[in-house]
């Protein structure tokens, strides 16, 4: 049975938008009505709202503008870094429903998608300019997986050792990478201290395009496995060496991702593109 938009929810969510100067959401009772109300766009194949297990959510007002909220906005102002991120998080919340169908029950937290309400404005900004925007190969969804990688790079956003980021048993991420592996292949659950160890399943496919693009152990070697995401290098992409949306996808996914829309450059100091 479809559950309601929760109350409590809902009233932080309106209170934070209106103290950013944004609209709040319309309290739904049912996914139908929301449905309704938030007809899908043309270029995307999410509907318009969905069931999370915070309640029912419309897609990109509030679920994905609240994965921006709490994956990146605290860490970053940068609109390139913050849109890949959006587009990202609808790419795989997309991937989600195709398997589970529409009307399935979203994951929220940090074995899905983080979510907190969008109380920045960057977030729903980045949410509004990219909204219905998502990534393929070939006319399918790619699993747009992403972590959140090294955090201490160098200036052209390369990650830095291991032993710089308090992994002292490790001379390289190379051998670090082997070690996990190692511990998935024998169904060993304990991880590495800290977040940085993530960047062992991270990849930069920049230039790279169709059998050379490399995947992530993070999903099976298929078609749409096109790699993960970095966070932390999105950041310094954007900041450090000027990426836009785009490019930075494309650094991490390959040459030859598909947009299901064009991204329209920022404009202006703090201001989008509608």
């Amino acid at each position: 049975m479809p559950r309601p938009y929760a109350p409590g929810l809902f009233a932080l969510i309106a209170l934070l938008l209106a103290a950013c100067g944004g609209a709040p959401p319309t309290a739904f009772v049912t996914l139908g009505e929301c449905r309704s109300m938030h007809p899908p766009r043309p270029e995307s194949p999410l509907p318009g709202c969905i069931d999370t297990e915070r309640g029912i959510m419309p897609v990109e007002d509030v679920y994905i503008a609240g994965v921006v909220q709490c994956e990146l906005a605290p860490l970053t102002d940068a609109h390139a870094a913050l849109e890949a991120l959006a587009v990202l998080a609808r790419t795989y919340l997309g991937r989600y429903l195709e398997r589970r169908g529409p009307d399935a029950e979203v994951p929220i937290g940090p074995r899905f998608q983080c979510w907190a309400p969008p109380e920045r404005t960057r977030a729903q900004d980045a949410a509004r300019h990219t909204a219905g925007t998502v990534l393929h190969v070939d006319g399918r969804l790619i699993d747009a997986n992403y972590v959140s990688g090294a955090r201490k790079l160098s200036i052209d956003c390369q990650p830095k050792p291991p032993k710089a980021q308090g992994y002292s048993g490790y001379a390289s991420w190379d051998a670090m990478r082997r070690e996990y592996l190692r511990r998935r292949r024998a169904r060993i659950r304990a991880r590495f201290g800290g977040v940085s160890w993530t960047e062992v399943v991270v990849t930069r496919n920049e230039g790279r395009r169709g059998a050379a693009v490399q995947h992530t152990p993070m999903a099976p070697k298929r078609a749409t496995n096109r790699g993960a995401f970095a966070q932390y290098a999105a950041v310094c992409l954007a900041e450090n060496l000027g990426y836009e949306t785009a490019d930075i996808l494309r650094y991490f996914y390959g040459d030859d991702i598909g947009f299901s829309r064009p991204l329209l450059p920022v404009i202006g100091e703090g201001g989008v593109v509608d």
